[in-house]
């Protein structure tokens, strides 16, 4: 009697021991490799400056650009869809000049940008495999087009890095008449 006392004590618990562990382990799940660690986009946040660092598209319409035709034409003729510009002050402090007014900003460049550290196996993703270290070209005008290339080390500009910090988005320095 004291067999089956214990038996229906026991089995019960044992049951429940099994079902957490089975229940935590089935929870954990591998990254696929190649897969990104990160879940949301890590958008590419830029900025175009004077030499001074000061922010050439203050206000929409006080822009030294038309920002509604600024667009990114990949070396392989790909348009870069998800291109467009916010108001700075909604991502970076303002406190600098480059960030009072609007930058522009891209999913696309970003998962460029995300280079093999970011990546949970350490293989770079297909953007990343396919658009590093090649010119792409910002067109600010019919007649302004400049060559922009992502490498390991960040952003260059016509051939120099572009500056950049933690406050700032990467600035791309024009010369304004």
């Amino acid at each position: 009697k004291k067999m089956k006392k214990s038996m229906n004590f026991y089995a019960p618990i044992s049951l429940l021991v099994l079902g957490l562990a089975f229940g935590l382990f089935s929870c954990h799940t591998d990254t696929p490799e190649g897969e990104p660690c990160y879940e949301e986009p890590n958008p590419l946040y830029f900025a175009i400056t004077d030499l001074s660092f000061n922010n050439l598209s203050p206000t929409k319409e006080d822009s030294y650009y038309d920002l509604d035709y600024v667009h990114i034409i990949m070396h392989d003729g790909k348009k870069v869809e998800d291109l467009k510009y916010v108001y700075a002050g909604q991502q970076f402090d303002t406190f600098f000049s480059a960030n009072k007014g609007y930058i522009f900003v891209s999913d696309f460049l970003g998962d460029i940008a995300s280079s093999e550290e970011q990546s949970c196996k350490h293989i770079p993703n297909e953007n990343t495999i396919n658009y590093m270290n090649r010119p792409f070209y910002l067109h600010l005008s019919i007649d302004d087009i400049d060559t922009l290339m992502w490498k390991q080390d960040g952003l260059y500009h016509n051939g120099q890095k572009a500056p950049v910090d933690k406050k700032t988005p990467f600035i791309i320095r024009k010369k304004a008449d």
